[in-house]
């Protein structure tokens, strides 16, 4: 999971226990409004810090508890070579048009090498939080990064 948008878990007086099994998605303010007290949530150990950072800035009452188990990583948070406009001439990625939270930017697209980041590549991602450049990377633009609000 990547992003939880506002008022997804709100006002459900039925709710008890949520388990996050992974690491933690951008969670929008007002998720969690209005849940019993008795309401649990329970996050990886290893994602505990980032749960708890991620609440803090929230209006709820909630905090993350640990569930005793560490987060199920899936590589590159499920990036698609699709979600590149690339341009192949020149290694460079012109526009990124998926919503990974955590995305691990891949060393080739298409079996030729990334080289650089375009200008304004990123701009404007209302997911990205956390990024992994690859190996061989020899330039970021302009403003690849500028503007992301998560």
């Amino acid at each position: 999971m990547r992003f939880i948008g506002e008022a997804a878990f709100s006002h459900d007086e039925a709710l008890r226990k949520i388990v996050f099994a992974g690491a933690c998605p951008v969670i929008e303010n007002g998720c969690f409004t209005d849940l019993p007290e008795d309401a649990v949530i329970y996050v990886p150990d290893d994602q505990l810090e980032a749960y708890q950072a991620a609440f803090a800035d929230m209006d709820t009452d909630l905090s993350a508890q640990p569930s005793g188990k560490n987060a199920v990583v899936v590589d590159n948070n499920g990036f698609r070579e699709e979600d590149f406009d690339f341009d192949a001439a020149t290694g460079t990625i012109i526009q990124y048009n998926g919503s990974a939270v955590y995305l691990c930017i891949p060393e080739a697209i298409g079996g030729m090498p990334v080289k650089a980041l375009g200008e304004n590549a990123f701009q404007f991602s209302r997911t990205l939080a956390y990024v992994t450049l690859p190996e061989g990377l020899e330039t970021i633009g302009n403003s690849a990064f500028a503007n992301c609000f998560t």
